[in-house]
């Protein structure tokens, strides 16, 4: 049996630090790892201490070039790449009011238009104008729409997130200065 080791790597963007929890594979030979990858068992963290700013990210996404908002990040993921148990995933904003933290199951992750996903727990918290900013990047939103964000205050959810890219459904509470 062959494998993969690795122990304290640490990777450094001009805005982000990450410290990945030490990384273990086994494999039968080159040929098998090839052949078998999506179907390997990994287990992956990013270690507490680690910071990410999306911006340094645009080059795999060019949407996140306007969100240089630092967060802090903590992971761990363990199972295969088509079915990903996530029993932490935790991003904190160091200078904004923005919290996620979540726990699940993620399917089909090497077939984007596939992916299932089944979170017990998310809970999500911040204000109308960050949640502004990070959409914003993504898609134009009308300017009523702007204007209803911002009079929100701070927006809370929590509950059980599930669904693929056509259906979503969330059962939870959503909370706003405005009411619950």
């Amino acid at each position: 049996s062959t494998g993969i080791k690795t122990t304290g790597v640490e990777i450094s963007f001009p805005n982000s630090y990450i410290h990945l929890a030490d990384i273990y594979l086994t494999f039968d030979g080159w040929e098998n790892l090839k052949r078998n990858i999506l179907s390997m068992p990994i287990d992956f963290g990013i270690e507490e201490g680690s910071y990410i700013t999306p911006s340094d990210f645009a080059a795999f996404s060019p949407a996140l070039y306007k969100l240089d908002m630092l967060l802090s990040a903590q992971m761990h993921l363990e199972g295969i790449v088509n079915d990903l148990n996530i029993s932490k995933l935790e991003f904190i904003d160091l200078y904004r009011d923005i919290t996620v933290d979540i726990t699940g199951n993620v399917k089909h992750l090497a077939d984007s238009l596939d992916v299932v996903v089944d979170f017990p727990h998310i809970e999500v918290s911040s204000n109308g104008d960050d949640i502004m900013t990070v959409l914003t990047s993504y898609a134009n939103l009308s300017p009523s729409a702007l204007k209803t964000m911002s009079r929100l205050g701070n927006i809370g959810f929590k509950g059980d997130l599930s669904g693929d890219i056509n259906d979503v459904a969330f059962v939870g509470n959503v909370s706003t200065s405005a009411g619950s």
